[in-house]
């Protein structure tokens, strides 16, 4: 009868322990729902800004290497008419392509150092800005995906009576890999520096070859 007895007794504890895993999934979806959209969209922009810094760091640092890369006299060809008016502008298009190369390769490098781990305060997922520095870190692991895209654009705006603003500009898009608890998603950061400039005065040439 006593084995029977603690035969049974072992068998009616088994509901108990299922019903607490399931309690247990079930918080774990809800927390979750409710927080991996919170610490996300923190690690996201926490992540942007060192990684917008590292390729600033990078860009500035080539730039100030090979001056050539910010002379607009050299990124472009211009002919003029008669009347001094701009009618050709053809991009030097073997610069170009040398500062992109070695833009990519010096942004990889960079990048390939980011691998790291962040945290962020566990009270800064509330919101208030009292409990913001309080509760555990939540360890945010950052990883380099190793592509970066750089690409030369450039815009024509208006810069007075008879005169055209021609900016070049520098777009650079990486993409990291964030790892936080519940989550990991990848982020894409574009970094644009303006390159150089230059104004055009008279009407902008109808012959013009995209820098890009």
């Amino acid at each position: 009868m006593r084995r029977r007895c603690g035969y049974y007794k072992k068998r009616s504890r088994r509901p108990v322990v299922l019903i607490l895993v399931i309690l247990l999934v079930v918080s774990f979806i809800i927390i979750e729902k409710t927080l991996s959209p919170i610490v996300d969209s923190m690690a996201e922009a926490q992540v942007h800004t060192l990684t917008t810094e590292l390729v600033n760091e990078t860009v500035n640092k080539l730039l100030a290497e090979n001056p050539q890369y910010q002379d607009y006299q050299k990124l472009l060809t211009i002919e003029r008419g008669s009347g001094g008016d701009v009618e050709l502008m053809l991009p030097n298009t073997s610069l170009i392509n040398q500062m992109v190369t070695e833009m990519t390769s010096k942004v990889s490098k960079q990048l390939a150092t980011f691998d790291q781990t962040l945290e962020i305060p566990a009270g800064s997922i509330t919101g208030s800005k009292i409990f913001a520095s309080f509760g555990p870190n939540i360890p945010i692991k950052t990883t380099s995906l190793g592509y970066v895209n750089v690409k030369i654009t450039d815009d024509f705006i208006a810069a007075g009576v008879n005169q055209t603003r021609h900016r070049i500009w520098l777009n650079i898009t990486s993409e990291i890999l964030v790892s936080v608890p519940f989550i990991s998603d990848k982020i894409s950061v574009e970094t644009t520096v303006l390159l150089t400039e230059g104004i055009i005065v008279g009407p902008v040439p109808d012959t013009y070859v995209d820098i890009g």
